[in-house]
């Protein structure tokens, strides 16, 4: 039972490690027109930020392999949407968006950043 224990164990670590390496870009687009203000960034970089501004805008958030990209607006757009490299991911004509990393996500060799 020790020995099962420890491999979770290591193998939460291996998808958590403590300084992960940023593989990505994705851009969090707020539709529409309009006044906009809510938090937008990710779960486990803890790097989410208060956005204010007048929509249509756009907010690129760099994220690691165990994260959750998000948006989550107090004054409601008329859409959000997360892209990555440049295709939609997840899309919401609500309040929030969130889009969770794939666990075998790769960069393409044309790095994005």
């Amino acid at each position: 039972m020790m020995v099962f224990l420890l491999g979770v164990v290591a193998y939460d670590i291996t998808l958590h490690p403590a300084g992960p390496e940023i593989v990505g870009i994705a851009t969090v687009k707020i539709l529409g027109s309009g006044h906009f203000r809510g938090e937008i960034g990710t779960s486990e970089a803890g790097t989410t930020f208060t956005f204010e501004g007048e929509a249509p805008a756009t907010v690129g958030v760099p994220f690691t392999r165990a994260d959750y990209v998000a948006a989550v607006m107090e004054e409601p757009p008329e859409g959000l949407q997360i892209q990555v490299k440049g295709r939609a991911v997840q899309e919401s004509s609500g309040t929030v968006v969130m889009w969770k990393v794939p666990r075998g996500y790769q960069p393409s060799k044309s790095s994005e950043f």
